[in-house]
């Protein structure tokens, strides 16, 4: 009996490895955006597992941005669009998007020893489903305002939130999270998981008119996610589709939505990010 030779991925080298920093504008989220965006194009030649933790660092480095009042919530929303269609074009599993988040946030760390993997995870949810100050943030009162919003949280009994067949919303009160429903290992598991990413990737794919972007984490820490742009009426199909992969899941994972915004007026026009500058911050700028 004959085995084909294992080959290794070409360029199977990870982001960290992969973007060289050049930066220094006194703005640690300008400094990883624009030294992505000087990296992109090498970036684009690697390996799917890079592509996609691009993604998530470009992502996650937008919402800092919006929330320190850098940049707009269009600008935000379109790079979480380039986001979503970077996760089509790779893979939707979550092995594999939890792999690219945890690159991410390792190559994130190098910028500033506070930015781990939680922090991003609630940059991303603040930016998404808070309050966002008028005022312009410094990177050292972004950070600091993070950490006391984890401690405050962590230290509160809140109840898990779910998407009702309204589309609201709404707190769960029924099964706890289990210890093992976690079970990546597990075959059965990976499949209910997919099976339930297919149908909702349908249902994404048609041609209506979208007005929800519906988005699905993990109610663990990790921030990988899966992000659907749905029609009002798409919305009330989803929601028996989560209300499965929760119950397969065992309440592992927690599904919220909010209104699309209009990027047909935004100055960002470039779908690979190339000519994304924010180099005309300075150490000058106002925080």
């Amino acid at each position: 009996m004959f085995f084909k030779k294992f080959r290794k991925q070409k360029n199977a080298k990870k982001l960290l490895e992969i973007v060289i920093k050049k930066n220094n504008t006194g703005f640690i989220f300008i400094d990883i955006t624009n030294d992505l965006g000087e990296s992109v194009e090498t970036i684009m030649k690697g390996s799917k597992r890079a592509i996609m933790a691009y993604g998530y660092a470009r992502r996650a480095a937008a919402a800092a941005l919006y929330i320190q009042g850098i940049i707009t919530q269009k600008e935000f929303e379109y790079v979480f669009s380039i986001f979503k269609s970077l996760q089509i074009q790779t893979e939707h599993t979550v092995e594999f998007q939890e792999q690219a988040a945890e690159d991410a946030a390792i190559y994130m760390q190098t910028y500033n020893i506070m930015i781990n993997k939680h922090v991003v995870s609630k940059i991303i949810n603040i930016a998404i489903n808070y309050e966002i100050p008028l005022e312009k943030l410094s990177d050292q009162e972004l950070l600091e305002s993070v950490y006391e919003t984890l401690h405050r949280e962590q230290t509160t009994i809140i109840d898990k939130t779910f998407l009702n067949s309204l589309g609201q919303v709404t707190a769960i009160t029924g099964t706890k999270i289990e210890p093992n429903s976690r079970a990546l290992e597990s075959q059965e598991f990976n499949t209910k998981i997919n099976n339930s990413y297919v149908k909702l990737s349908k249902l994404a794919k048609s041609d209506s008119q979208k007005s929800i972007r519906l988005m699905i984490i993990p109610c663990d820490g990790s921030y990988w996610s899966w992000e659907f742009e749905l029609s009002d009426e798409e919305l009330l199909l989803a929601d028996e589709i989560i209300k499965q992969l929760y119950d397969d899941t065992q309440g592992w994972i927690n599904a919220s939505t909010f209104s699309i915004v209009d990027n047909t007026e935004t100055e960002f026009d470039d779908p690979d990010f190339e000519e994304i500058d924010f180099s005309f911050f300075d150490k000058n700028q106002p925080s």
